[in-house]
């Protein structure tokens, strides 16, 4: 019911773990209300045959829980691959040594701060792996010790078309169950946009919590840059700052950014620009992470 209630047809595609030989499990979404399924046994055998059969439906794949399956880097298309999930049932797939909540098993170069460090762009998703009759609407379910996971789309009305169309251009934020509320832009654009710009770059950021805000940090290039202040008690935060530059990046950061040194790599990494996003923790647990920003200048910035 366009204006109320969206649905998409979509479904998971489960390849061996990377470690394993295959190319680790993806969700995807297709645009209209009938699609067959591309089976990884079948007729989709790796990520290549996936990509070829899927773009010509005009629809796009997610990499899933990949702190344990993992994810083929080498293959990310951001045209097929606009969205990555960074929390689910399976734990965080932000960063190695996330907390307050973990992942399910953390294997090396399968999370979401490795493919930046490539110079892949992708937005965050929540999801929740429920593969059964519970759903949710509007809240995450709760039935699993690990976690599970929230997305929130910025779309121009509720209607599939538009919520797609958000989708592939990284319009989203993802939670950890509960609906709380985040909003990022740098230099007035909205998370997910790619921008040239000179500094000092203005960043605002507003959150909306459902219990009080334990931290609210402005991760840049994979590590954290800056800890805004959050008010005691407060479940909501507001503030618009000034970034400026320090000198020019010499090298890719992380484990997989370490493997992408190569010239090549340094090249998609200056085209992609500089990376920042916001992590949000509840003193409850919870956390929310607004889609990357890319900011193309040659500088990057710390506290």
């Amino acid at each position: 019911r366009p204006g109320r209630f969206v649905t998409f047809v979509a479904y998971e595609w489960t390849s061996p773990p990377v470690d394993a030989g295959g190319s680790g499990h993806r969700n995807i979404y297709l645009p209209g209300d009938h699609a067959p399924l591309f089976s990884s046994g079948l007729d989709a055998p790796d990520t290549a045959a996936l990509f070829t059969r899927i773009r010509a439906r005009g629809a796009f794949g997610v990499p899933h829980h990949t702190s344990w399956t993992g994810t083929d880097w080498q293959a990310f298309d951001p045209a097929l691959q606009p969205l990555f999930e960074i929390v689910s049932v399976h734990g965080c797939s932000e960063r190695p040594g996330a907390s307050p909540i973990v992942p399910r098993v953390g294997k090396a170069a399968t999370y979401a701060t490795d493919g930046l460090a490539r110079g892949c762009r992708f937005g965050f998703v929540g999801g929740s792996d429920g593969h059964g009759v519970p759903w949710h609407y509007w809240v995450s379910r709760q039935a699993d010790v690990w976690t599970t996971g929230l997305t929130g789309v910025y779309a121009t009305e509720l209607t599939r078309a538009a919520l797609f169309r958000a989708m592939r251009n990284r319009a989203t934020y993802a939670t950890s169950g509960p609906p709380i509320r985040l909003w990022v832009e740098v230099a007035g654009r909205q998370m997910g946009s790619i921008l040239d710009a000179e500094p000092p770059i203005p960043l605002t950021v507003r959150v909306s919590g459902t219990a009080p805000l334990e931290s609210v940090v402005l991760v840049a290039e994979g590590r954290e840059r800056l800890a805004l202040d959050v008010a005691p008690g407060s479940t909501t935060l507001e503030t618009s700052l000034l970034l400026e530059p320090l000198e020019p990046a010499s090298g890719p950061s992380g484990e997989a950014g370490a493997r992408n040194g190569s010239e090549e790599g340094a090249r998609q990494r200056q085209e992609a620009g500089v990376s920042f996003y916001v992590r949000v923790v509840q003193v409850d647990g919870a956390m929310a992470w607004s889609s990357p920003v890319w900011v193309r200048f040659g500088s990057r910035f710390e506290r």
